[in-house]
């Protein structure tokens, strides 16, 4: 039995003292908030001419970002007599179940066009005009679908501004709402209200009355056996000749949303440095050579150099029973990473190679030596 209306106990971490450093904080909010929308539009409208600025800005984003996901997080942990300052929308705001809801579809909307549309980082973007062709009927209509899909940036979906966006929405919702409810849940927790008048009994959804023939002192105790035997934390407690008693089990289970919401946020972070620094290639080395060098999947096909160097020592082909035709590709392979080399590793030339470097994967295509 919990009451939710209880006040805040020791465990809330303490508001400061005054206005004066919550309007500080609005302040560098708002400017961090300003700062990031500018480098955004800077890094999206001024990508063809900012060159290697783009890294830089790239992180300057992720730092701006960090300075207001700490700030609404202390704002988040305020008692409730303590969010009548500026930033109570904001707090509102992401720890609205409607906003979460609208940001999971529209997450699901992008992941659907993502796997239907050939993505440039994946294979050829024209196979989207035949795609749309087969759907409209007419060439024409096709030609514009594909010419405004490719504008907005459907052929590239996971490293546009909008999909970024979604998902440091979700992540900060996740953040902002966990802290909001961390405090009381620990409090419901640690230091749980036992003595729960009779109204407060009778408004509780899971409540049971019982008749014992014991009174008094003798009924406590079997209550407390029974709690005991069913594996139960007592407490108790005496007001006014009543006695209380306060049951609890499996405490820390409440902790698992927030085991949840943290992982998720893993999942996006691992995501998003991944599609912001990684990479992905074809790798083409003759039997018997050795290189580094790898083909950039997407539509340039841009040349890229690993910091190892990779050597086909053996190329075979394995052919079904009783015909000719080829039924798989094995390579064997050397990983040179200057003096130091790495075992043999027989691998199939159309699987991904489990080397990676630079949060990199690379994809081995192996072929035979001339005669």
């Amino acid at each position: 039995m919990v009451d939710e209306a209880q006040p805040a106990s020791e465990s809330t971490v303490p508001a400061p003292k005054g206005k004066a450093l919550w309007r500080v904080l609005g302040g560098i909010f708002y400017l961090h908030l300003a700062s990031l929308v500018l480098l955004v539009i800077a890094y999206y409208a001024g990508a063809t001419f900012l060159g290697n600025l783009n890294d830089t800005i790239v992180g300057w984003v992720g730092w701006h970002y960090l300075v207001l996901l700490g700030i609404l997080s202390a704002c988040a942990l305020q008692p409730e007599e303590q969010r009548r300052e500026w930033f109570t929308p904001w707090v509102k705001f992401f720890i609205s179940v409607q906003v979460a809801v609208v940001t999971l579809i529209l997450l699901a909307t992008i992941s659907i066009i993502g796997t239907v549309l050939q993505q440039e980082n994946i294979g050829d973007i024209g196979d989207n005009l035949t795609l749309f062709q087969q759907f409209f009927g007419d060439a024409g209509r096709a030609r514009r679908a594909f010419d405004i899909s490719d504008k907005i940036g459907f052929f590239n979906l996971y490293h546009t501004w909008y999909f970024y966006a979604l998902l440091g929405l979700l992540s900060t919702s996740l953040i902002v709402c966990s802290l909001r409810r961390l405090p009381q849940t620990w409090r419901i927790m640690a230091h749980p209200k036992v003595e729960l008048d009779e109204s407060g009994f009778k408004a509780s959804p899971n409540r049971r009355s019982l008749s014992m023939r014991p009174a008094g002192a003798e009924a406590g105790e079997a209550v407390k056996a029974i709690l005991r035997k069913g594996g139960f934390r007592l407490r108790e407690s005496e007001r006014d000749g009543v006695r209380y008693l306060f049951g609890q089990k499996g405490a820390y289970s409440r902790l698992g949303i927030y085991t949840t919401h943290f992982s998720i946020i893993m999942i996006f972070i691992g995501g998003i440095i991944g599609s912001v620094y990684g990479f992905k290639g074809y790798m083409q080395i003759t039997e018997g050579e050795t290189s580094s060098q790898f083909a950039l999947r997407g539509v340039e096909q841009k040349i890229g150099r690993l910091p190892f160097e990779v050597r086909c020592d053996d190329f075979t082909v394995e052919n079904y029973p009783g015909s000719g035709r080829p039924k798989d590709f094995f390579s064997q392979l050397t990983v040179i990473d200057g003096a130091r080399r790495c075992p043999r590793r027989r691998s199939r030339s159309t699987a991904p190679s489990s080397t990676a470097a630079s949060g990199s994967t690379s994809r081995a295509t192996a072929t035979p030596a001339a005669g």
